[in-house]
């Protein structure tokens, strides 16, 4: 199962949708009724979100959580699809009653507060959202992509609906410039450049600007990409 994780990620992260998709459907076959076996449900759930076939992405993922509650991969795959539709009340029902099973600790667990937390945007509960940063978001000492950038694309979100998020920006400037010189997810570096620019380290966002520039000659998606 680890393995078949790994490469799920793995896949993900270069665009390959649908060798996720095949992936997945073989080994389901191979698999067949050994422990864990909703597991591959809910991958293959995403993986069918991803492509846009939201009914059976959403009733895939339903049913793996309905197998095992604590399974994260799959409550985030329901989540995907209905953030995708702009369904905010199915969202929230989605989410009610699960904060501990989200007790978690963990990046991933951070991810799944932050799909809640921006279902919220769509009901303009601010003050909600603003609890659910400091409480369950905010990274505190986490150097980690995903921590990141689930705390810096909330508050940018904020304030796009313009939300004074008070100096919030300011305790993600460590953690944003941790990995200045390797480059190897854009995704996250434009992240980190946003954040370091909004905490006022103008230096450190020129710092990764230049690090992004020295990459793009390395082979390799990330450099193709940058």
């Amino acid at each position: 199962m680890l393995a078949l994780r790994l490469q799920h990620f793995r896949l993900f992260n270069r665009g390959r949708l649908a060798d996720m998709e095949r992936s997945i459907r073989r080994s389901i076959v191979a698999w067949d009724d050994r422990p864990r076996r909703t597991y591959l449900d809910g991958m293959l759930a995403f993986s069918l979100e991803e492509q846009g076939r939201y009914r059976e992405a959403e009733a895939l993922g339903r049913s793996a959580v309905g197998a095992d509650e604590t399974d994260l991969w799959s409550i985030h795959s329901v989540a995907h699809v209905l953030e995708m539709e702009g369904r905010a009340d199915d969202g929230l029902a989605w989410f009610a009653n699960r904060d501990q099973v989200l007790a978690a600790s963990g990046s991933f667990a951070r991810h799944l507060w932050w799909h809640h937390a921006i279902i919220h945007l769509r009901t303009g509960d601010v003050e909600q959202i603003l609890a659910m940063y400091d409480a369950y978001v905010d990274p505190i000492d986490a150097t980690d992509g995903l921590s990141l950038t689930n705390a810096i694309d909330l508050l940018a979100r904020l304030e796009f609906h313009d939300v004074n998020v008070g100096d919030r920006w300011a305790a993600l400037a460590a953690g944003a410039s941790y990995r200045i010189g390797f480059h190897d997810q854009p995704f996250n570096d434009a992240h980190y450049c946003y954040a370091l620019a909004r905490a006022g380290a103008s230096d450190l966002a020129s710092e990764i600007v230049e690090g992004m520039a020295a990459w793009r000659d390395r082979s390799g998606t990330a450099a193709e990409v940058i």
